[in-house]
């Protein structure tokens, strides 16, 4: 038996949070490329908790906060920072063929897509914040950026500092 996917709109309508009539004016209102839940959100019709409990309970996705969570960083190679922050996906464990990630929205199909199509692995999905995945986002993939830069300037230094001493070598 085929099971017919529910939209967010009706999910969040079914657990009571916002009126059949409120999801109408979000929908009328949003523009194309904006989410539901996003624009549920602008509006102040629900909070961000309300919209991942709603999708953890509904769609048996579990939730997890990445406040301390202990990220493998070589897997943060796997997914690079512009997929990463377009889809708001951070990786976080590898386990045989499958790839378990955190994302803000599990709902999108396309972006899971492209990171099965990207990675090779089998994507698993968890539920987290936007704030979270964007603060494990500019933490872990800038510090592979800063530690770059760092490697960089320190290599110019070590010119720099060689050219000087052959030229004012006394010997």
């Amino acid at each position: 038996m085929k099971q017919t996917r529910k939209r967010l709109g009706d999910l969040i309508v079914d657990a009571g949070l916002i009126t059949e009539e409120q999801l109408q004016e979000v929908l009328s209102d949003k523009l194309n490329n904006v989410k539901i839940g996003e624009a549920l959100l602008q509006k102040g019709f629900i909070t961000e908790q309300q919209l991942i409990e709603v999708l953890e309970v509904q769609l048996e996705i579990p939730h997890i906060s990445l406040y301390g969570y202990p990220f493998e960083t070589n897997l943060f190679s796997l997914i690079s920072k512009e997929t990463a922050s377009r889809n708001l996906v951070v990786p976080l464990r590898k386990e045989g063929d499958k790839l378990l990630v955190a994302m803000a929205d599990p709902m999108d199909f396309f972006a899971i897509d492209d990171l099965r199509l990207s990675t090779g692995f089998q994507i698993e999905k968890v539920i987290a914040t936007r704030d979270d995945i964007i603060r494990a986002i500019n933490k872990y993939y800038d510090m592979d950026e800063d530690f770059e830069e760092l490697v960089d300037a320190n290599d110019a230094d070590n010119s720099q500092e060689e050219s000087l001493t052959d030229e004012t070598s006394p010997i």
